[in-house]
């Protein structure tokens, strides 16, 4: 069984935790990222950004949720100031988290602010 089947069982079992929903959406990101398909793109981030909106329906003001969704608005959704949005509420929600970091890092790269990205 894999990652997203076990994951989707967990949320099935208890729709109100979101971190498993935050967990759902980074395994979404993986299957959309490493998959081999346009299909498996599409599939893993559409599958993504519900499970990051849900997680974040559930408790708005999870950092986690914010920034499981911020890489969705980028990637996928090419909701750049969407994305940047998600990334400073998850920062001030939660401004030592290490997957907010990387997260704000690699959107402050895209951006070509590295300036930014070398404060963070």
């Amino acid at each position: 069984m894999c990652a997203i089947e076990l994951l989707r069982r967990a949320v099935d079992f208890d729709p109100q935790f979101a971190l498993a929903w935050v967990a759902l959406s980074r395994a979404g990101q993986v299957h959309g990222s490493f998959g081999n398909t346009k299909r498996d793109f599409d599939e893993g981030y559409r599958l993504a950004g519900e499970a990051a909106e849900r997680a974040l329906a559930l408790v708005p003001d999870l950092a986690e949720g914010h920034v499981a969704l911020g890489p969705v608005q980028c990637t996928s959704d090419f909701d750049w100031k969407g994305s940047a949005a998600s990334m400073a509420r998850a920062q001030q929600l939660a401004p030592n988290d290490p997957a907010m970091l990387a997260g704000a890092i690699m959107l402050a790269g895209a951006f070509g602010d590295t300036a930014r990205a070398n404060l963070l």
